[in-house]
């Protein structure tokens, strides 16, 4: 079950008659893949909203009603496809994106995971000066240094650095954009923020050679996404939560287990006869 976005115009949208819960079925319509999957209208897409009509004459609409009645969504799956982890499927980004805009409608915070690397890192604003106690970001210090945290209320002799790293989160669908907070960024450089800043200040080459090295590998993130007023709109705002290395191991035995379950039916003709070629092969459950 994948939950995605579709947006009607002209005659179809004065007329849609439905409410949450009811079954709308879309024939001949168009997937697209462009910020997450969608359904886009063509020529010879139709909407029908009489399902329960259909449903005495087509058995899987009949079948789709019942489930639809008789499941909450939360014992719904996530996604069909992905990768698995432990006993636990595994979404795409692009996935991910469509599940999170309709599960933190009611406002409230989510967790997701998702396979992906780190293809760039805003480096720019990295590091704030936070209060040691509580770990808010502090204001001015006076003239020696000092500062008081308008937050916790309580005087420090110094300020100290953490981390607060906007990056892009990307896999072979798409990207998020996600906050990286203090400890989960320590992780991923391999050194606390202050060391960093240092290091930024005093030898741009081996601050650049420390980013570097954050990119592009494949990690699993624990993402937390929740609804953010930007600019008089609201937008989904994803925080890593958490990463850790994949367990090849067990992603190479799923491959393998998903393999053994498809069979071979149809191989296309190549492309052309050159060095650069590529066929279809199509697979079908057994």
């Amino acid at each position: 079950v994948v939950s995605t976005q579709s947006t009607w115009g002209g005659r179809e949208a004065e007329e849609f008659p439905l409410v949450p819960g009811d079954v709308l079925i879309i024939k001949g319509a168009k997937i697209g893949d462009f910020h997450g999957r969608n359904l886009q209208k063509v020529f010879s897409t139709k909407l029908f909203y009489d399902a329960e009509r259909l449903a005495a004459f087509l058995p899987a609409i009949r079948n789709l009603i019942q489930w639809s009645k008789t499941t909450s969504w939360e014992e719904r799956p996530l996604v069909p496809v992905g990768r698995k982890t432990g006993a636990r499927l595994v979404p795409t980004i692009s996935e991910l994106l469509a599940e999170a805009e309709v599960a933190v409608a009611d406002g409230e915070p989510k967790m997701f995971k998702c396979y992906g690397w780190v293809t760039e890192i805003l480096h720019e604003r990295m590091f704030y000066p936070a209060c040691p106690h509580c770990n808010k970001k502090a204001g001015p210090g006076d003239a020696r240094g000092r500062i008081y945290c308008e937050n916790c209320g309580r005087p420090s002799e110094s300020a100290a650095t953490r981390y607060m790293v906007q990056a892009k989160v990307s896999d072979h669908t798409n990207f998020l954009k996600v906050l990286i907070m203090d400890e989960e960024a320590k992780e991923l450089f391999g050194r606390d923020a202050g060391e960093l800043e240092a290091i930024q200040t005093l030898n741009a080459a081996e601050f650049k050679t420390a980013l570097t090295e954050a990119l592009f590998r494949e990690r699993l993130w624990t993402v937390q996404a929740r609804f953010d007023e930007y600019n008089p709109h609201f937008r989904v705002k994803f925080v890593i939560k958490g990463l850790e290395a994949p367990d090849f191991v067990t992603a190479n035995a799923t491959m393998l287990e998903t393999l053994e379950n498809l069979s071979l039916i149809h191989i296309s003709e190549p492309t052309r006869q050159a060095e650069i070629s590529y066929a279809v092969f199509c697979l079908k459950k057994k």
